[in-house]
């Protein structure tokens, strides 16, 4: 048996590329032990899924962390485009439809169709299997939908630099794959996500998830209550904020994780597409970017 199908059957059988949710595996995988520290292939904990992310860019860390705070309930990365025929990505899911979900017939055939290339792997003929980066699951009126994203450099999503024929024909692909299951699909780059807002959501990340004596609706609102006041009367950031953790009697890490989470989930009207400076006010916003963002990404209102 050759070395990559003795790889891929490994793979298979260990899950890799099934499941959703916390028991998604990516099909790519990366090992903490391997990742250097100056790289920008990252594996880390992704709270608002209960699991770790494997991602091979910078660019995808910030796309990821952006689409899981507009409310995406479901993010698979490095998600397999099988080549043979297999079942519709949102087969399995607790809530998918009860009619049956389209089979896609692999992308073996679509390569086929398109007339270019489909890949295999070296000095075999073991068809590659292509991923898509990201494969996202949102509930629109409680009904699952499935949209597949390119996450790609900036310079080539706004035309900077030249896209090789090769990854014109790999999005080719993807796109036909997509469309043959009525799948949204479009390529992004984290250009359009503004610096602030990419190193806030980094800052913010832990706190999307709050656990144990803290995982309290009452407790959360209160402190966002009293902390949401204060901003609007135009108290600094810090000040605002020690006196909230004060009036709620908690402690500090308590209260920062309170803070992250308020702002994560938008209970805290303070804009984070601009730097966090706690010595000021905050610049306060209703968050209508972000629902815009919502509308235009995860539902596809933009779209037709």
């Amino acid at each position: 048996m050759h070395s990559a199908e003795r790889t891929l059957r490994e793979h298979i059988k260990f899950g890799r590329g099934q499941g959703h949710g916390t028991a998604y595996q990516p099909w790519l995988q990366i090992s903490r032990r391997k990742t250097p520290s100056n790289s920008n292939i990252n594996f880390r904990h992704l709270p608002p899924l209960w699991r770790h992310g494997h991602f091979l860019s910078r660019n995808e860390v910030n796309i990821a962390l952006w689409l899981l705070f507009l409310g995406a309930d479901d993010l698979r990365e490095q998600y397999p485009l099988w080549p043979f025929a297999h079942p519709h990505p949102l087969y399995g899911h607790p809530s998918s439809p009860h009619e049956p979900l389209s089979w896609s017939r692999g992308t073996l055939a679509i390569a086929r169709d398109l007339g270019i290339d489909h890949g295999w792997f070296v000095g075999t003929r073991i068809p590659y299997v292509a991923t898509t980066d990201f494969m996202l699951t949102v509930l629109v009126d409680g009904i699952p939908r499935a949209i597949a994203i390119a996450a790609k450099p900036s310079a080539l999503v706004d035309g900077r630099v030249a896209v090789k024929m090769r990854v014109k024909e790999r999005l080719a692909l993807e796109m036909a794959y997509a469309r043959e299951l009525d799948i949204s699909w479009f390529v992004t780059s984290d250009g359009d996500i503004p610096l602030p807002l990419r190193e806030n959501l980094e800052l913010i990340l832990p706190g999307a998830v709050l656990e144990g004596p803290l995982d309290c609706l009452t407790l959360s609102e209160d402190f966002c209550g009293h902390l949401g006041d204060a901003l609007r009367r135009g108290e600094p950031v810090g000040e605002a904020r020690m006196r909230s953790i004060q009036n709620c009697r908690l402690d500090q890490a308590s209260g920062l994780a309170l803070f992250y989470n308020g702002l994560w989930t938008r209970r805290l009207p303070i804009d984070i597409r601009y730097p966090l400076v706690l010595s000021q006010p905050a610049r306060l916003t209703d968050f209508s970017w972000a629902e815009e963002a919502a509308n235009a990404i995860l539902r596809g209102y933009d779209h037709g």
